[in-house]
């Protein structure tokens, strides 16, 4: 099932089809984009979780939750790196990144303490392997980003929590499990709980 078409379901059981209520900001798609995002999140969570139980860096169970993203690469004057601006929940949920034009490079990631995490590679004596830093919103590459290749683009895995996926992109989660949490989430709502319903909406 694609994102609008769980948003509109949900909206559809909220409101009963009704015009009128639908119309009211209490409904609008993105305050029940939100009721939704919880529970993704949630199962986000479990999967970290499940990885920490057994000390792994792998997220099992979810490549099929992967998407590429075409990003721009910038260059930060203050810190003299190149990154993009892309925002990663975990560290973890970074997958792969590649340079479209030039697969000779390879991209290892490096945890807080500079310990390269990615794939076991050290990036340190492996040639043209670009040591990458997850900072949120945006992610830095470190020395060894071929500046003669800038301006250019990078091709960055991730998983994305439920905001980044697009209207049209699949859920690639247990939509059931989703739809029973966004219904349980507003069966514990009062009237006034979430936003003014005069609010306008952007």
């Amino acid at each position: 099932m694609k994102k609008n078409e769980l948003i509109s379901l949900i909206r559809n059981k909220l409101t009963g089809g009704n015009s009128t209520i639908a119309s009211n900001n209490r409904y609008h798609p993105r305050v029940v984009e939100k009721s939704i995002e919880l529970g993704y999140d949630a199962i986000l969570q479990q999967i970290v979780q499940g990885a920490d139980k057994f000390g792994e860096y792998i997220l099992p169970g979810s490549d099929s939750m992967i998407k590429t993203y075409v990003k721009d690469v910038l260059y930060d004057e203050d810190r003299a790196q190149y990154y993009i601006d892309l925002h990663v929940d975990d560290e973890r949920f970074a997958r792969q990144f590649t340079l479209p034009k030039n697969q000779s490079y390879l991209f290892a990631i490096i945890d807080a303490v500079s310990e390269p995490i990615w794939n076991e590679l050290d990036v340190n004596t492996i040639d043209n392997t670009i040591g990458v830093m997850v900072e949120i919103d945006r992610i830095y590459f470190d020395q060894k980003f071929p500046s003669n290749l800038h301006p250019t683009k990078v091709l960055a895995k991730i998983i994305p929590n439920f905001s980044q996926l697009s209207p049209e992109d699949e859920i690639k989660v247990p939509t059931q499990a989703l739809y029973i949490s966004a219904m349980q989430y507003w069966q514990n709502q009062k009237p006034n709980d979430d936003l003014n319903e005069n609010k306008e909406m952007p």
